[in-house]
């Protein structure tokens, strides 16, 4: 998990952010941290996006502006700071075990938060937990709820809703 973190923050926050700050583990300390048994995904997501409004906040005195590692200063929105915490979630869902009390609880979280990280997790993770229909309407759900950078890599073009 800890060289999963700045891998994903990287692409959002840039090198010089992440090499500047130590966000990547303060990241790895909540996600440790966390009781996945009896935790509290939509607390542990605002506080992943707490913490990197926060990081980013006071390394930018304010501008939200961030070097990315091609050169381009890009100003970071806060919507930003939800799809970023949302993409760290998958790390947690990840790693749980595959039950279908684990399941259920990932299941209720999606139902409850806009959250693509859980359904990538029912979906890919959780798949034998799923009837064929509902791997297809989580599929249609992620194509039109979602912009497809954040899921083409994982979400299998067979599953095309006809």
């Amino acid at each position: 998990m800890e060289k999963r973190i700045p891998a994903l923050l990287r692409p959002w926050l840039g090198q010089a952010l992440l090499d500047y700050t130590g966000v990547c583990d303060q990241v790895c300390q909540l996600l440790r941290d966390f009781d996945v048994m009896h935790g509290d995904y939509a607390q542990l997501a605002d506080t992943l996006r707490a913490t990197l409004v926060r990081t980013v906040y006071l390394t930018t005195q304010g501008s939200f502006v961030v070097f990315w590692d091609d050169g381009r200063q890009v100003r970071l929105q806060m919507d930003d700071f939800a799809v970023i915490a949302d993409a760290l979630m998958y790390l947690v869902f990840r790693s749980l075990v595959h039950s279908a009390w684990n399941c259920n609880r990932v299941r209720e979280y999606a139902l409850s938060h806009d959250s693509l990280s859980a359904l990538r997790a029912l979906y890919v993770d959780f798949a034998e937990f799923q009837t064929a229909d509902e791997k297809a309407m989580l599929a249609y759900t992620v194509r039109t709820c979602h912009p497809e950078y954040r899921w083409r890599n994982w979400l299998k073009d067979d599953e095309k809703e006809q």
